[in-house]
């Protein structure tokens, strides 16, 4: 077992991690939420790397269609670990893996499961920025249609 469990802040630190039985190191921010030790549980931040040159090998992770994630992809995520193990990644979906955007979660196998959030927005006014000013044929996608914001059907 590292050092580096129970230490608490870990920015900055490369943490030797497996996921999905392979082992690669990971560039972590923040402090561990929860006991980082042999019976708890820490969130982290990471950059996640897809293929050769990164952290998590070719074909593990899976968009919402069950295709493989592209190799070079590199995106921040939240990483949950227990024991050097990380058994959840979970990150803002802004690349637009298939059609899912928002938030999404691989566990374990690398089979994404998307998240829901409850709840709604609050406040007196809401701006979206750089929509696309044609239609992106994406499901639920929304784009300015000459300034009419509209829901895009795929």
């Amino acid at each position: 077992m590292s050092d580096t469990f129970g230490r608490g802040n870990v920015v900055g630190e490369i943490l030797s991690l497996t996921y999905a039985e392979q082992a690669a190191d990971f560039a972590c921010w923040g402090v561990p939420v929860g006991g980082w030790d042999n019976d708890g549980i820490a969130t982290l931040g990471t950059m996640i790397t897809v293929g050769p040159e990164g952290n998590v090998a070719s074909g593990v992770l899976q968009d919402v269609n069950s295709d493989p994630i592209p190799d070079g992809w590199t995106f921040p995520a939240f990483i949950f670990v227990e024991n050097n193990e990380i058994f959840d990644i979970v990150a803002f979906n802004a690349f637009n893996i298939g059609a899912a955007a928002g938030f999404i979660s691989w566990g374990e196998g690398g089979t994404p499961q998307p998240l829901i959030i409850s709840g709604g927005l609050q406040g007196s006014s809401l701006s979206i920025f750089n929509l696309p000013s044609s239609d992106p044929y994406v499901a639920g996608q929304l784009w300015s249609n000459l300034g009419i914001l509209t829901v895009s059907a795929g």
